[in-house]
């Protein structure tokens, strides 16, 4: 029945998709400032940066069932003020409830599919990342293919997908093993002094430094190269393609490897992948550099987790998840606002080599955080 939860996991995040492939519509139509477009590109990243902190620990008490019919009440929500907002800051709140959804019930989702026992959940956390990239690469897709139909479209897919996602769900947390753990007073604090937590949040901040930029200039980035919203949906299909297959197997093998092993490897290939977005800007480059991106954060993203449960162990799985989801939304956050503006200013070469040079700094601060463990 778990496979419900990536049921519900796409419905979410295909909501997201469907704005970011609409992003430089809503400014056409409603006149927004490039700053608006980021403020409502980051908003769904802002607004599950406290809620994921405030809800752990409710979590891993086992209050998975209504906070999972909450966050998919968000869900439809969202999309439904998607269709009624005309103006700025409405659709910011419409992104806000939209990312509120998909951020808490990911936190409730990993909890409930690593269950009793850390055996296997490498893969089946590995299997909702596949279902939630397949959603926001399907998202576009349908967004860009419904909106000839009507601008406000998609939005109504997307609410009804959502809400005919909600039911087997909820059926299945109510039914989930859940590992449930006593409140531990300063669990945060005690895990962000762990050396491998540490790498683990660095290596997140480096991958969702680059979403937060990736989701909020490659529609501009692609159209003002020449492509159409038909065919930015068919590029971000390609860019996401191993992140469609990868995750599982990935989890699979990095549970056999050891995460911390994998990690700094796979952060080192990032480098390079981050960098090529901007090298040659053509949209056959753009979309070469962006499958070699998909493949290692394909693999990437179920290190991390493996490694932050490596520290955290089931009884605390939604503490040290909720650290990771925090910094990485926090991140994406940041640079999904500042991603348009200097996209305007600097242009995509400076700003994906600017990102490289992050990415590479990071890496290296994750090396010498798990060499102080040997």
């Amino acid at each position: 029945m778990h496979r419900f939860a990536y049921l519900a996991g796409f419905a979410l995040t295909s909501s997201a998709g469907v704005v970011f492939v609409l992003l430089s519509d809503l400014q056409d139509r409603y006149g927004l400032p490039s700053w608006g477009i980021g403020a409502i590109a980051s908003s769904g990243f802002v607004a599950s940066l406290l809620i994921q902190l405030l809800l752990a620990r409710m979590v891993d008490r086992g209050s998975v069932l209504l906070l999972g019919a909450i966050a998919l009440a968000l869900g439809v929500g969202g999309s439904i003020w998607f269709i009624l907002a005309s103006t700025l800051w409405p659709l910011v709140a419409a992104r806000a409830m939209l990312g509120l959804g998909a951020g808490v019930f990911d936190l409730v989702a990993r909890k409930a599919l690593v269950g009793l026992d850390t055996e296997g959940s490498g893969a089946r956390l590995g299997s909702l990342l596949s279902a939630n990239v397949a959603g926001f690469l399907l998202g576009p897709l349908l967004g860009a293919g419904l909106a000839r139909y009507g601008f406000n479209a998609p939005f109504v897919a997307v609410g009804v997908l959502t809400a005919l996602a909600a039911g087997p769900a909820l059926v299945w947390l109510r039914s989930a093993p859940i590992s449930v753990g006593e409140p531990v007073s300063g669990a945060f604090g005690r895990f962000l002094r762990m050396p491998g937590m540490q790498a683990a949040m660095l290596a997140q901040l480096m991958v969702f430094a680059n979403i937060g930029i990736f989701d909020s200039v490659i529609d501009r980035y692609l159209t003002d190269l020449g492509a159409s919203n038909e065919a930015i949906g068919l590029i971000l299909l390609g860019v996401g393609g191993p992140l469609l297959i990868l995750p599982t197997p990935a989890g699979h093998w990095v549970e056999r490897y050891g995460p911390r092993r994998a990690l700094v490897p796979l952060m080192v290939a990032v480098v390079f992948s981050i960098t090529g977005f901007g090298l040659v800007p053509v949209i056959a480059a753009v979309t070469i550099a962006g499958v070699f991106q998909g493949t290692f954060e394909a693999m990437l993203f179920p290190t991390t987790q493996l490694l932050a449960l490596d520290e955290t162990g089931t009884e605390q799985a939604a503490v040290g998840q909720a650290l990771l989801g925090t910094v990485g939304q926090a991140t994406a956050g940041v640079t999904a606002f500042a991603g348009p503006v200097l996209y305007e200013a600097l242009g995509a070469r400076a700003l994906f080599a600017g990102m490289g040079m992050l990415a590479l700094v990071l890496a290296m601060s994750a090396a010498q955080r798990l060499r102080s463990i040997e």
